[in-house]
């Protein structure tokens, strides 16, 4: 009887400190999110340059469906490269998530895809708008939430001013049902 009550006691103090240390270490993490939607067609301001997502639909390459999605990228004051500069927004349905499959970065590597882009063709000049097509690799049809994320680092500002208050802010491109 009193091994079950040190057991008891023991197993409660472990509970308490896991509870303490928990709430302790996640006392400055933002329990709340804020998302700044976008839709296809919408211009987004990225500061560097403006985003458009055009159209989107669903491809077969190598016999394996990919989500292409078309963008139009206008460049501001200063020549950008989509890749560098993290102008390439991130694929998400649900859990999984999915970058650029077309962009070469080992030469020989990728090339089943068309278009393929080598760094230097994501490159688009001064006041230079440019269409590219990007693939994202895509989940078994469902229904899933089907959303670009783009960098936090293009509203590096407005993210931490968020986080300071509290939120985790993120700004997204909603693609609807990709399998319409």
């Amino acid at each position: 009887m009193k091994k079950k009550t040190i057991g008891l006691v023991v197993g409660l103090a472990l509970l308490l400190g896991y509870v303490f240390l928990f709430v302790r270490i996640n006392s400055s993490y933002p329990s709340r999110a804020d998302f700044k939607t976008y839709q296809i067609n919408e211009d987004i301001d990225l500061g560097i340059g403006c985003l458009k997502v055009t159209g989107r639909r669903i491809e077969k390459v190598g016999g394996e469906s990919y989500l292409a999605v078309d963008y139009s990228i206008k460049s501001k004051d200063k020549k950008v490269n989509l890749a560098k500069d993290g102008l390439i927004p991130h694929f998400y349905q649900n859990l999984s998530s999915s970058v650029g499959q077309n962009i070469i970065e080992i030469e020989g590597v990728g090339e089943i895809y068309d278009p393929s882009y080598r760094m230097d063709d994501l490159d688009v000049g001064k006041n230079e708008e440019k269409p590219f097509k990007i693939y994202y690799l895509l989940e078994e049809e469902g229904a899933y939430k089907n959303l670009l994320l783009i960098n936090p680092s293009l509203y590096e500002d407005t993210y931490e001013q968020k986080f300071d208050d509290g939120f985790l802010y993120y700004e997204q491109i909603d693609l609807g049902d990709v399998y319409d």
